[in-house]
């Protein structure tokens, strides 16, 4: 049940130990160059709505295979977190400022929970890592690698990746993250946090669109069943 499940939880969904470049370019075609972290954001679209896909892969221990999973995204600057797995089977929920909203394959709501203050800092952080807030995700993590962009050989570098490689400053965070690594051009596309466990996760973003705001049927995904959509 998705009210049992914590934010902690599905944090797996965003630890990843991934420091591959964007899939459109090759080691071969470009070199690092170190950048700012005012210059990572300006690279970034700060858009009002995103949507797009996700593909999981997670190394637990004990286990030898990784477990994928893959599905849809949806997040809201206002209104928070979207987020439906639906390989290998559905599970998804809706993660606030406030609270979590669990859904069924249907679309109807299932489930309404608060979460404790852990919950609520492990959720901001979340928020943060999905919109690619590096000035934000700074202020709860130092770096620990030198910010690169990835420049083509034509020195332009407009359209080319970033990474960023951060550490927890805050011993509650350290409790679930060990590091945490971002790469993305204008949008995010790739996340790696190593658990503070050990497990591994990777996730790779996809089809990433911008929007001023929701259609109808990804605005009611972020609302609860007293409440409707313009």
């Amino acid at each position: 049940m998705i009210k049992n499940q914590p934010y902690y939880f599905f944090l797996a969904y965003t630890a990843l130990v991934f420091a591959l470049l964007c899939p459109r370019h090759s080691y071969s075609d470009i070199t690092p160059a170190e950048v700012s972290i005012d210059d990572i954001s300006d690279r970034v679209q700060q858009a009002n709505f995103l949507s797009g896909a996700f593909t999981q892969s997670r190394t637990l221990k004990g286990l030898t295979r990784p477990l994928i999973s893959s599905g849809k995204f949806n997040f809201w600057r206002s209104e928070g977190l979207y987020w439906g797995t639906e390989k290998p089977f559905f599970s998804a929920a809706t993660y606030k400022s406030d609270r979590v909203i669990g859904w069924t394959k249907q679309g109807l709501a299932s489930s309404e929970s608060v979460p404790n203050q852990i919950q609520k800092r492990v959720g901001k952080i979340l928020l943060q890592i999905i919109s690619s807030d590096v000035n934000a995700l700074t202020k709860d993590f130092k770096v620990i690698s030198s910010l690169r962009a990835l420049k083509n050989t034509d020195n332009t570098d407009n359209l080319n990746p970033w990474k960023i490689e951060l550490t927890p400053k805050q011993a509650i965070t350290k409790k679930f993250i060990h590091t945490l690594t971002l790469v993305g051009d204008q949008f995010l596309q790739e996340v790696r946090i190593r658990a503070a466990n050990g497990d591994e996760t990777k996730i790779l973003f996809s089809d990433t669109q911008a929007a001023d705001a929701p259609n109808l049927d990804q605005c009611k995904l972020f609302l609860s069943s007293e409440k409707t959509c313009q």
